[in-house]
């Protein structure tokens, strides 16, 4: 019997637990915190404070994050319901307005995609001058430096395009260093000819994910060996200057990526690898060297 009464109470406490009211969200207490966040940005709040269910974040957090000028709840509002929520752009421009740099870094986006490029520099220039990291600032200054730099872009200017390119190349954008290795291995658009520049700059688009870089490397060779005309290589080049994408179709018959270096260099090369310390690359080439785990740095190497 008293078996039955405990199985019994059990079963009653379960159900009861079941039937329980859901214990809403403290939203008059989350305001104090939701406003500190705007400063420290702890994005765990914004989960605390139900900004995962759509109808508290919409109908509640939204007008009051307008309201008091919350830039970064309402672009967490947008990133949480950009899928569901159709209205969930206005919190978008909104946040962008108030200067909210990756709120402006995606209207920036967009509006690149749409051809209105002096509309997306206005959004770009303003989120640069925000907290975002060094490789989001790549990014953007890459895209404006193609924009520059690609003869059939109406805002063609080659004189803008370059100090451009050396920015971003340095903030680690993989088509910029691309770029560059071409300009440098045929000394052109206001870059002098330097074997030894266009090598790091195609080496290091080859480590931050660059393939048409590989496939540029293997024509620098052929035109450092002169195992190729200029013209010939000139052509290659450009196929592979405006997009990472590689050129598969080729039928051009050149040297896989394969490095040859001087037992000196080798010794140089691994000094300089020994005391880096950005371990974020892989080194995925091929070479004669001997070379130790230190080698994942060498894009940084390669741009001193």
């Amino acid at each position: 019997m008293k078996i039955r009464m405990i199985a019994f109470g059990m079963a009653m406490g379960c159900l009861l637990a079941s039937i329980q009211p859901v214990v809403a969200f403290d939203l008059d207490s989350c305001q104090s915190r939701i406003q500190a966040s705007e400063q420290d940005y702890k994005t765990q709040i914004y989960t605390e404070c139900g900004f995962d269910d759509s109808e508290t974040a919409i109908n509640y957090w939204a007008p009051l994050a307008i309201k008091k000028g919350w830039k970064t709840a309402l672009y967490e509002i947008y990133q949480r319901h950009k899928a569901s929520v159709s209205s969930s752009k206005n919190y978008l421009y909104e946040s962008a307005k108030l200067g909210h740099a990756p709120a402006l870094i995606l209207v920036g986006d967009e509006l690149f995609d749409q051809g209105k490029i002096p509309e997306a520099m206005k959004y770009y220039s303003v989120a640069v001058r925000g907290n975002i990291d060094e490789a989001t600032k790549g990014r953007i200054t890459g895209r404006l430096a193609l924009l520059y730099a690609n003869p059939s872009s109406s805002y063609h200017d080659d004189k803008k395009a370059l100090p451009l390119l050396k920015n971003a190349a340095l903030k680690r954008d993989a088509l910029s260093n691309n770029l560059l290795g071409i300009f440098s291995s045929l000394g052109i658009n206001g870059m002098p000819a330097n074997a030894e520049e266009s090598f790091r700059y195609f080496w290091r688009a080859i480590l931050l994910g660059c393939p048409a870089a590989e496939e540029n490397l293997g024509f620098f060779l052929l035109l450092k060996n002169r195992k190729a005309d200029k013209a010939t290589i000139q052509q290659e080049f450009f196929k592979r200057a405006y997009s990472c994408e590689s050129v598969s179709e080729t039928k051009v018959n050149y040297p896989l990526y394969h490095l040859t270096f001087t037992p000196q260099q080798c010794a140089d090369i691994n000094y300089y690898a020994s005391r880096l310390v950005d371990t974020s690359l892989p080194f995925t080439g091929k070479s004669e060297c001997a070379f130790s785990s230190d080698m994942e740095n060498m894009a940084d190497f390669l741009s001193k």
